[in-house]
């Protein structure tokens, strides 16, 4: 009797350990996602500020796309930076904005394909 009241004691003393330690990683994912949401809205705000910043300083500048887990709208890392592809003559220059930036942005150049590349034309 003495090892099965023993054991039903460990089963409620692991029972306990592993709801404790659930609520624990429920409450830190949350907390993980609040700062997710918080540091996708800073990133939003800071896309903005950085499309004025690269048309004030290339006004002919082509394109501009954001890709990457932030465009899918799916960061799973409160960590995640900003991914920027621009098509303009002054890339230099806008790097050097991009680089300057609470969040991290990656910045990458757009390769055009000669005109007659693209036509199909060999």
């Amino acid at each position: 009797m003495a090892d099965q009241s023993l054991s039903s004691r460990r089963d409620a003393e692991l029972k306990a350990m592993g709801r404790a330690f659930a609520r624990r990683a429920r409450r830190a994912a949350a907390e993980r996602d609040r700062h997710i949401a918080a540091r996708q809205e800073a990133a939003r705000v800071q896309i903005e500020d950085l499309v004025r910043r690269f048309r004030s300083e290339d006004p002919h500048i082509r394109r501009i796309i954001l890709f990457g887990s932030l465009a899918a709208g799916t960061p799973r890392n409160p960590h995640f930076d900003i991914d920027l592809a621009v098509d303009s003559d002054r890339y230099w220059e806008l790097l050097g904005i991009a680089l300057d930036q609470p969040i991290p942005v990656d910045t990458v150049a757009m390769i055009r394909a000669r005109e007659e590349e693209s036509s199909g034309d060999t």
